[in-house]
């Protein structure tokens, strides 16, 4: 995904006669005082979960230096969800306790086609009295290609949960995670794991998630 920085007036001479400027996405003419717009590139994601009706294929996926028992499902919480039940309860000693979620759609022979992909970004919803002193959750994403060649394997060690905003009538907060990739991602991406990690929390309950980017 691409930032865009504002704007700003750019000054263009044509020969001694003609002057031009770019204001706001508009190049004006003042000659003849015709608008052109100028487009603008805009990367779209390659793909999109939003989990309003069903989490299709996403599933638990298995995990990593975990104790606990853990499952997803569909919930209809905050526009369509899925929900994530974990926990970490035996595992509050534990730096990197790791739950793994996949869209199990994407595989060898039905593959999503990556170009320059450099983030995956979605919405994380948890319960804030569940979290305290130095506990705190990561999130991480893995991905491979038709020929199980690793093209993706970052991790994201602050998600932001200090600026996470309050869900109003709950314990619930919620926080916009962005992961991004240290390379671009390019190719046939054939399995994707998507991870929430406990550094040492002992949370136990639901966290969702939803409006998954990649």
């Amino acid at each position: 995904m691409h930032e865009f920085t504002a704007k700003k007036s750019i000054p263009v001479v044509l020969g001694a006669a003609l002057a031009l400027n770019v204001v706001s996405g508009f190049v004006t003419a003042p000659i003849e005082g015709v608008p052109v717009t100028a487009s603008v590139a805009c990367a779209a994601p390659a793909k999109a979960w939003d989990f309003s009706q069903n989490i299709g294929s996403w599933t638990y996926f298995g995990n990593y230096s975990y104790s606990g028992q853990a499952s997803a499902a569909y919930d209809p919480a905050f526009g369509g969800s899925l929900k994530l039940a974990v926990d970490f309860s035996k595992d509050g000693d534990a730096t990197w306790s790791e739950v793994k979620l996949s869209d199990t759609s994407i595989t060898k022979a039905a593959p999503l086609v990556l170009s320059d992909a450099k983030v995956i970004e979605f919405d994380l919803y948890y319960d804030k009295t569940k979290i305290s002193g130095d506990s705190l959750f990561k999130v991480k994403v893995y991905g491979q290609d038709e020929k199980g060649t690793e093209i993706i394997n970052d991790m994201a060690d602050d998600i932001g949960m200090s600026r996470a905003k309050p869900v109003d009538g709950s314990n619930l907060v919620r926080v916009h995670v962005k992961v991004p990739f240290m390379d671009a991602a390019s190719g046939k991406l054939s399995h994707l794991e998507l991870s929430v990690v406990s550094y040492l929390s002992k949370y136990k309950g639901d966290v969702y998630i939803n409006n998954i980017k990649l």
